[in-house]
């Protein structure tokens, strides 16, 4: 069965959504996104970054004949030179998977100095047959990222350092979330405003528009003066019965509290009444293993650059 490129058009989200989530529904292992990454990248990241207008003319989608979504390159809208290859439960020839390729290379690659370009393209280890491509193309392996998951079971013990208090989306503003998001993130210093510069406020009021953002899943705990200490947003794949964290953040005034074990064993107790039962969130950093992630797979980084 061929393959044909379309344009990437809004009427395309939501189908783009259903198939990343198939692809998780006999391989809960699978390289490709999950909803939160589709969902954040275009409602956030790409309204911090001034993208949401250019990104749609980047993607490549390639559909069969039936019209189903077969494959799919795409960026985060960053303008980082990062390229994701989505690919469904088929096998795929190498002239096909040449083909994502040039997309991936005319489309999203980075600008350097000196009429120079750079791209980096994360991909799946078992991708085996697109990685040796890559090799013949000139790439080389400069990376890798840990995916992990917490297998819920149990419910957990939730633990409010004294004079904090845990509260939904409703229960706090964008503005307040945005501030804390950019001070745990690094990407602002205290006392220096700059949410309207990055369109903090007006990204996070967008991601409540997200198809699949739920208020009871986006948690804060704030401070004694009402401040958004931290954060946590999970979102919940409904057909797979699995979580997924993103974002979670501490501000440095509250580090080392607890925070953020708080809000995981909070949102793994939501998740778990709705019938999850696994959360999928960053293994690489000691935090997340001592809390009980395990290391299930490694995303690797393959770069080109000339």
């Amino acid at each position: 069965m061929s393959l044909q490129k379309i344009p990437y058009t809004s009427q395309l989200f939501l189908p783009i959504r259903d198939f990343l989530a198939d692809t998780y529904q006999t391989d809960p292992v699978h390289p490709n996104w999950q909803i939160d990454r589709w969902n954040f990248c275009r409602h956030v990241s790409q309204v911090i970054h001034e993208t949401s207008a250019s990104w749609p003319a980047t993607v490549g989608v390639w559909v069969d004949d039936s019209g189903a979504i077969q494959a799919l390159a795409n960026s985060e809208g960053e303008d980082r030179g990062e390229v994701f290859i989505q690919l469904g439960l088929r096998t795929f020839s190498d002239a096909e998977l040449e083909e994502f390729l040039t997309h991936a290379e005319a489309e999203l690659t980075l600008p350097l100095e000196n009429s120079r370009k750079r791209v980096d393209l994360h991909v799946g280890p078992r991708f085996r047959q697109l990685i040796k491509i890559l090799e013949k193309r000139g790439y080389q392996m400069v990376g890798k990222e840990a995916a992990g998951i917490f297998e819920i079971r149990e419910p957990l013990e939730v633990i409010l350092p004294e004079g904090l208090r845990l509260v939904e989306g409703a229960g706090f503003s964008d503005q307040g979330r945005g501030l804390a998001h950019s001070l745990a993130f690094g990407y602002t210093r205290e006392g220096v405003d700059v949410l309207e510069d990055y369109h903090i406020i007006e990204a996070f009021a967008n991601m409540r528009r997200a198809p699949d953002y739920r208020g009871d899943l986006d948690l804060a705990i704030l401070g004694p003066a009402g401040e958004v200490a931290g954060f946590a947003n999970f979102w919940f794949d409904k057909q797979n019965r699995i979580g997924i964290l993103e974002p979670l953040g501490t501000i440095p005034a509250f580090q080392k509290q607890g925070l953020a074990s708080a809000l995981l064993s909070e949102g793994i107790n939501r998740l778990r009444k709705l019938g999850a039962n696994r959360l999928y969130g960053g293994a690489g950093q000691p935090f997340y293993r001592s809390f009980g992630f395990t290391i299930v797979d490694y995303r690797q980084i393959w770069r080109r650059e000339g």
